[in-house]
C-alpha cells in the first residue's frame, strides 16, 4: 500500500510539473502520510493526495475545532448537551467543524467509530 501511495504521489508531482505549476511540497508531505494512516486506522483513505492542492481537510477541521477548545472549558454543559443530541440537530445548532467532517468523510464507510 505504501509503495502504491508513493507511486501515486510521484505521479502527481510529474503531472503538476508537466503543467508548469509549482508543487506545494509542504501540503504534499502532510497529505501523503494522512492518506496512509487514514487507510490503516479508518479503513478508508481521506484522498488528500488527490486534491489539486494536496488539501488536508481533516487537519483543517482539527485546527478549527482546537481553536474552539476554550468554549468547551468555558461552557462544559453546552458541549454535554451537544453530544447528547441526534447528529442532524447538533450539526445545525452547533456547526463544529470536526463533527461535520465526521459526518461527511468517515461515517457511512466506517461503522462503529462513534
Amino acid at each position: 500500500m505504501v509503495k502504491k501511495k508513493t507511486d501515486f504521489l510521484l505521479h502527481r508531482f510529474s503531472e503538476i510539473s508537466a503543467a508548469g505549476k509549482p508543487v506545494n511540497i509542504f501540503n504534499a508531505t502532510k497529505a501523503f502520510p494522512m492518506d496512509i494512516i487514514s487507510q490503516i486506522i479508518f479503513g478508508k483513505e481521506l484522498k488528500c493526495m488527490e486534491d489539486p492542492n494536496f488539501r488536508n481537510q481533516f487537519i483543517e477541521f482539527l485546527h478549527t475545532t482546537f481553536n474552539m477548545g476554550w468554549l468547551a472549558s468555558a461552557f462544559p454543559n453546552v458541549f454535554k448537551f451537544f453530544f447528547s443530541m441526534p447528529d442532524w440537530i447538533a450539526t445545525r445548532l452547533f456547526p463544529i467543524p470536526l463533527h461535520e467532517f465526521k459526518k461527511v468523510r468517515i461515517r457511512g464507510s466506517v461503522s462503529g467509530l462513534r
